[in-house]
């Protein structure tokens, strides 16, 4: 019998890990609308998003009238379906690179705007990651970082993201490595509540 029940398990990890792109995929599309609409992109902006996942924000910058897009994540497997979508809808001067958010393969000043939508909470290194968003952002660039709302307490899924006081502690973390206009807003995404830090580099 335990050998039994041991052999179901697989194709239920199996289903899991298939779906979770697809869920990724539709539970983002309200998300990467909100942010490019906040970020307010023109055609002078080249985007960097940091944790794409399957490149949903990344192809709604290009729509929004960004230049050019690059997405960048851990996974190998996450980055295939996002070139697959990618080149299935047929958007144009955009890019997947492979890499983290500490050790961004971006050359310094080259982005205009950086943003990360609900991918923080996974950072390995927050003050690590913050530096190399202002390292990749040119003067007056601005950053975008998305979390979902979470209450003090909350566990399993529902801690994944920043409750009041870690967004406060976000912005101060921006302000003390040189941005400036530091901003921390929560917005309604559907039925779900979200908090944005933004700030701007100064002007050269």
């Amino acid at each position: 019998m335990p050998a039994e029940r041991h052999h179901h398990h697989h194709p239920q990890g199996r289903v899991f890990e298939a779906v979770l792109p697809v869920w990724m995929l539709f539970g983002r599309g309200g998300m990467a609308r909100r942010i490019a609409q906040m970020a307010d992109l023109t055609a002078a902006d080249v985007v960097v998003d940091v944790g794409c996942g399957p490149g949903t924000a990344v192809r709604q910058a290009r729509r929004a009238g960004a230049s050019r897009v690059v997405g960048i994540d851990p996974s190998a497997r996450m980055l295939r379906l996002a070139r697959w979508i990618t080149s299935l809808q047929r958007v144009r001067d955009v890019s997947f690179l492979e890499g983290a958010a500490e050790h961004l393969p971006v050359d310094a000043g080259s982005a205009s705007v950086v943003w990360a939508i609900q991918s923080v909470h996974h950072w390995e290194d927050l003050d690590l990651g913050l530096q190399e968003v202002r390292r990749v952002l040119g003067p007056a660039g601005q950053v975008l970082l998305m979390e979902r709302f979470v209450v003090p307490g909350a566990r399993g899924l529902a801690a994944h993201g920043l409750t009041e006081h870690h967004a406060e502690e976000l912005g101060a973390q921006l302000a003390q490595i040189g941005f400036s206009e530091v901003t921390n807003q929560t917005v309604r995404v559907g039925r779900r509540t979200f908090v944005v830090i933004t700030a701007v580099v100064p002007p050269a």
